[in-house]
């Protein structure tokens, strides 16, 4: 069950969920089965037992990487963030910092924010998800300090439980939701460029669960809850906007781990039920 992919261009992170941990190719593959070079909440590529210290994961759900080397996991059975300042050069290296998500609820608060399952960062801002308390969760700058407070927050009814995360921080943010008030099931929330206030509403939404990325030609491109591969020509402003072409492979098999990301041209599709990368 890989959950999440990531890369900042050069290299390739990949959540293994069941194993507990997140593998590292510092050059992104070009070929089949190249193995990765790095494993982090393990010691090594052998153990798979889950852990809450600094160097251990359970069940980790996405990851993010900024230009600058600073990386973000979603720790998601370990209700947290674990943070590194520096990219890992070795297996086990411990998070410099992690930010637990009940710990940092605020006092009073109608709902207990746990579980992150989708997070992203530049290096500078970092945004997570709180899918259990219906909440996302946003730094203006990189943390750091354990268990630092978000600056701001966006809660909505119209949230269930939201989820993945997309966005270049800057001209388009996008969560996807796998029990939206809006749908009675899946939905997609976007805002035309990136929240900047507290509750900021979105602009629109698509009644599809959607993780994915505006391409360097322009493009969006997504990967859905019910296993299919859409791209826009463009980015859509709204509801209506819609995908130019639906792609569904006999062997994509995604469910709740949709993601993709583009390296250097290349389009790299998590296949969540396949235990594979297309």
């Amino acid at each position: 069950h890989p959950s999440g992919v990531a890369s900042n261009g050069t290299n390739f992170l990949l959540c293994d969920r069941f194993n507990n941990r997140v593998l590292i190719w510092n050059v992104a593959p070009t070929s089949w089965d190249a193995p990765p070079d790095i494993v982090i909440g393990q010691p090594d590529f052998n153990a798979n037992n889950p852990g809450m210290n600094k160097n251990e994961m359970n069940w980790p759900g996405n990851a993010s990487v900024g230009n600058n080397g600073k990386l973000a996991v979603a720790d998601t059975d370990n209700d947290r963030l674990l943070l590194w300042n520096t990219f890992p050069t070795a297996n086990g290296q411990s998070a410099d910092l992690q930010i637990h998500l009940p710990t940092i609820t605020p006092v009073g608060s109608a709902n207990t924010w746990s579980w992150p399952w989708g997070v992203w960062t530049d290096g500078n801002k970092l945004v997570c998800t709180a899918t259990n308390g219906a909440a996302i969760l946003f730094w203006n700058s990189f943390p750091t300090t354990d268990n630092q407070a978000p600056d701001y927050t966006i809660e909505n009814t119209a949230f269930g439980t939201p989820r993945n995360i997309s966005t270049d921080g800057s001209t388009y943010f996008f969560v996807g939701d796998h029990n939206s008030g809006l749908t009675n099931g899946s939905a997609t929330y976007f805002w035309n460029s990136y929240p900047s206030v507290a509750n900021q509403s979105y602009d629109f939404y698509r009644s599809e669960g959607l993780k994915g990325q505006k391409l360097a030609n322009g493009n969006l491109i997504c990967s859905d809850f019910t296993s299919k591969i859409m791209t826009w020509s463009g980015m859509p402003t709204s509801g209506t906007d819609n995908p130019v072409k639906t792609a569904n492979p006999a062997c994509f098999h995604t469910s709740d781990g949709m993601d993709l990301i583009e390296i250097n041209g290349n389009i790299y599709v998590n296949n969540y039920n396949g235990n594979d990368v297309l």
